[in-house]
């Protein structure tokens, strides 16, 4: 729990500032892939214990498309400003 209050900002006296947020919460902390395997592993047990594999697969499953749009939808807002920030 203070990890997860850690990476929210949380333990902060201070509220954080736009900027602090907007280079990400994520971006001082430095995940191994031992505490990600030991995050999946955690996850997988809670869905299993509470058996909700069936809606875990349909999530999955049902977000592929959205990345497609998601692609999509980035290419027809940032085509505008291609010639802006292209390479020569």
């Amino acid at each position: 729990m203070h990890r997860l209050r850690l990476l929210l900002g949380l333990n902060l006296k201070s509220p954080p500032d736009r900027l602090q947020l907007a280079k990400g919460l994520y971006s001082d902390i430095e995940i191994t892939p031992k505490d990600e395997e030991e995050f999946i592993e955690k996850v997988a047990q809670k869905i299993h214990e509470y058996e909700l594999e069936t809606a875990a697969i349909l999530l999955l499953e049902s977000s592929k498309p959205l990345v497609w749009i998601g692609g999509e939808m980035g290419r027809f807002f940032i085509s505008p400003f291609a010639p802006i920030i292209r390479e020569e």
